[in-house]
């Protein structure tokens, strides 16, 4: 188990919300790392699968100003190309039913085995 040394940013010790009586202890709760900017976003590769009745494609994106798992995202979308994602100002990794917004249908966990399962969902889904 490490040392956690706080400094003035992090957040500050607040009172137990589980303890029983009139117990004041305290307890530090971590800051929480930074939602993804959907403003700010790079695609670092994209696989994308059509047959006759539809598109798939799964895209490595990276948000800069997010720090769990470095800002990478893994999603996967359906019925888009690769020029449709790329020319969008926002892109959100977060599940929506909002007119107009791009939503993946999936997400992956980022990592290398995270990749392969995606583009294997995208050829399964394309596969007759």
């Amino acid at each position: 188990m490490g040392i956690y040394k706080m400094n003035s940013s992090d957040a500050y010790p607040k009172l137990c919300p589980t303890c029983q009586g009139n117990s004041m202890r305290e307890y530090w709760e971590p800051p929480k790392p930074p939602m993804p900017n959907p403003a700010e976003f790079k695609i670092m590769a994209s696989f994308e699968c059509s047959d006759d009745k539809d598109t798939w494609i799964a895209v490595k994106v990276n948000y800069p100003g997010c720090t769990n798992y470095e800002g990478n995202k893994i999603l996967v979308f359906q019925g888009l190309s690769l020029e449709t994602i790329k020319s969008v100002t926002m892109l959100d990794p977060h599940f929506s039913d909002k007119k107009g917004y791009l939503s993946p249908v999936a997400r992956f966990k980022p990592t290398e085995h995270g990749w392969q399962l995606a583009m294997e969902f995208c050829m399964m889904m394309t596969a007759d």
